[in-house]
């Protein structure tokens, strides 16, 4: 075999008279060939560049890294990375702030940061004041106390007008026949009501509050009759000439010489003056059953009501 020189990029090898330069392959020479001085010249610059290829080569094998392997246990970081993979661990040093901390530090930087209100006062007290901290600041409760005074009630922190028991009384003077042809007799001193002839009637107006709750009636009336009797009828006018009993008082006539007192309690009649058209309003009506100049006199007839 005749000998030749191969030109190659990173290897020289001898092999049976020839040199083989590992790489990509340049031109093949025989050997006693002359060689020109471009010849030459490729070749130098074939193996310098060959040099640089093995140069870098050696460079990229010292700087290849190893597949990471080791580990760190919790609590520690890794500080450094060998070529070979190992690695090499220091415990953790981390600042650590708490809830409290950061607050206390916002709120001195700035005050503007509440914190959780977390105090109380005792029962008798109230919050006057809180802080930024949550804390709070008490005082001594001092609540006005009130009390019902006249005509209210107050029950379970609530006031009400009070009710309470009125008295109207309305002596003979205030009663009129109902017709012309009824007369009276009477007393001077004592003023009292007879009727002794016609229509055996008198009335007396009956002025009581709207909304009043009429609760009694009663009179008080002389009789010297054993034969006749009085009665008084308190009536509500409810239309146009119809009037309606509500309660009536009498004298018997068995009755003795002397003042009685009669009365009914047994009323619960509300005052409606609310319309406009006068509908309502109550009156007292005298009914003797005989007209005798000593029949019974009524002096005078009182009213209960609540308001």
């Amino acid at each position: 075999m005749k000998n030749r020189l191969i030109i190659a990029s990173s290897v020289a090898l001898a092999l049976s008279g020839q040199y083989v330069i590992a790489g990509s392959i340049a031109t093949v020479h025989t050997t006693g060939e002359t060689l020109t001085a471009g010849t030459m010249n490729a070749i130098n610059a074939e193996v310098t560049d060959n040099d640089t290829r093995i140069t870098n080569n050696a460079a990229a094998i010292t700087n290849k890294q190893n597949t990471v392997t080791g580990s760190c246990a919790i609590g520690s970081s890794i500080r450094a990375i060998a070529a070979n993979g190992t690695v090499t661990c220091e415990t953790d040093a981390d600042t650590v702030y708490t809830d409290a901390n950061a607050v206390a530090a916002a709120s001195a930087a700035n005050n503007t940061i509440q914190r959780r209100v977390t105090g109380t006062c005792v029962i008798g007290s109230s919050i006057r004041a809180i802080s930024n901290t949550g804390t709070v600041t008490c005082e001594i409760d001092t609540d006005t106390t009130y009390s019902a005074g006249t005509g209210l009630n107050l029950s379970a922190g609530t006031f009400s007008v009070s009710t309470k028991t009125h008295y109207l009384t309305v002596p003979a003077a205030a009663f009129r026949p109902i017709d012309d042809d009824t007369t009276f007799a009477g007393g001077t001193t004592n003023p009292y009501m007879n009727i002794i002839g016609g229509t055996l009637a008198a009335v007396a107006p009956l002025d009581l509050p709207h909304g009043a709750i009429i609760t009694s009636l009663s009179m008080r009336v002389w009789d010297l009759s054993s034969t006749n009797s009085v009665t008084i009828d308190l009536r509500k006018f409810t239309g146009f000439a119809t009037t309606t009993s509500i309660s009536t008082v009498s004298t018997t006539i068995a009755e003795n010489a002397g003042f009685y007192n009669k009365t009914s309690s047994a009323i619960s009649e509300t005052v409606d003056l609310s319309t406009t058209s006068h509908n309502f309003y109550y009156l007292l009506q005298t009914l003797p059953s005989a007209g005798t100049t000593n029949g019974p006199g009524p002096y005078a007839v009182r009213v209960s009501y609540t308001y």
